[in-house]
């Protein structure tokens, strides 16, 4: 009864933020499919750590989704864009599809550390607490100061936005899912690093709850271009990741059919991926959805990969090779944005697979507008189109 006193007050007085451990998932709060209608979009824009580095890719992102949905770029300090808001204007976009809150911290990889938006039957909203880690398997215990500070990001937009918190002690990123709409969520091996304190199916339980999700299916390692942080993925060959993100390697077009990523490649790094993607087709199809039905899978080629020389000498070189994929897609009102690798000068086979991906989306999306850009400045620091933005659904 206190509690519910509480929460009452709280909404009376305006208070932005509380802090519910249980009890949100019987009022029917669900992280809902990503082709569900949105109010608009989040993403990071300018930030202490990323600045401009990506700034001529996110001009051409929000240049091209601001005809279909309402854009929030959450920038970490006034003077890091003061020249707001001739900026958008001077390259063509209407600045009233476009929404600038200044907040700290930011993070450019806003898929992962900011908020998951939550929905139930009667359009009210919330927002899923989890914790955030920086990519680190340390749990909550040992978490680096910045790592905490990222942590208040979902926190900081719920207030903001004047929207519960629904709490859940997992660490958690939201590349590391994905939604069926009807309550079945894909979830990487990854996420069990995370936590080292907890039990996987404690871990599984507490997703459930705050998500708003009927049945889980983990699957296994993700892509060798995605490991954690920079490591070796093969011998002499170098990537630079989060660790196994399934935005990187599985994700749903409706809620009976999964893509996943596909390679019989030669290659080093390939052959990797190609035994990864192997063990999860076995997984999915053993699993069923949350009504028991089976799911089609469809298998889709990784893009070639991109390979950089970063350090040479007389004896041995180092090669650095980028996050690519095409499972790394946008979906918004009216929009698909699939990656797109091919140019002038590259083998045909790159365009190949570009017009199969783009093939393939207008098939399973008939009713909405396939667009394509290239995503490889992403790819180069270890993420891609999907990691930098979030829906708020409507």
């Amino acid at each position: 009864m206190f509690r519910q006193l509480l929460l009452i007050g709280f909404f009376m007085v305006g208070l932005c933020i509380f802090r519910c451990v249980d009890g949100f998932a019987e009022t029917g709060f669900i992280y809902p499919a990503e082709w569900e209608p949105h109010t608009s979009v989040w993403m990071g824009f300018r930030t202490h750590d990323e600045g401009l580095v990506h700034e001529a890719f996110l001009q051409q992102l929000i240049q091209t989704v601001t005809d279909h949905v309402h854009v929030h770029l959450v920038v970490e300090d006034q003077g890091l864009f003061s020249e707001q808001p001739i900026y958008f204007s001077m390259l063509g976009i209407d600045p009233s599809r476009i929404t600038v809150q200044i907040l700290k911290p930011a993070d450019f990889w806003f898929r992962d550390s900011g908020p998951l938006f939550l929905v139930n039957q009667r359009k009210q909203k919330a927002v899923a607490d989890f914790n955030f880690s920086n990519y680190q398997n340390t749990g909550l215990k040992n978490r680096s100061q910045k790592a905490k500070d990222l942590d208040q990001i979902d926190r900081n937009i719920a207030g903001h936005r004047r929207l519960p918190l629904i709490a859940s002690p997992v660490v958690l990123e939201g590349g590391a899912f994905d939604v069926n709409g009807n309550g079945t969520i894909l979830l990487s091996s990854l996420i069990l690093q995370r936590n080292p304190d907890m039990t996987k199916e404690t871990i599984e339980q507490e997703i459930l709850r705050t998500l708003g999700q009927k049945k889980a299916i983990w699957l296994n390692r993700g892509l060798a271009q995605d490991p954690q942080g920079a490591q070796q993925i093969a011998e002499g060959y170098w990537g630079r990741g989060t660790g196994g993100h399934v935005d990187q390697f599985a994700r749903f077009v409706n809620p009976g059919t999964i893509l996943l990523a596909w390679t019989d490649a030669p290659h080093p790094v390939n052959r990797i991926n190609h035994d990864r993607m192997r063990e999860n087709y076995r997984i999915l199809l053993k699993e069923t959805d949350q009504d028991g039905n089976a799911f089609t899978i469809i298998k889709v080629p990784l893009p070639e990969l991109d390979i950089q020389q970063t350090v040479s000498s007389k004896t041995d070189a180092v090669y650095d090779v980028a996050a690519t994929s095409y499972l790394n897609f946008l979906i918004t009102n009216g929009l698909v944005l699939v990656p797109e690798y091919w140019a002038p000068g590259k083998p045909l086979s790159v365009k190949q697979k570009d017009d199969f991906m783009k093939n393939l989306m207008k098939h399973f999306f008939p009713g909405r507008e396939i667009k394509t850009i290239n995503p490889i400045s992403l790819n180069r620091y270890g993420g891609g189109l999907h990691c930098i933005y979030q829906q708020e659904p409507q």
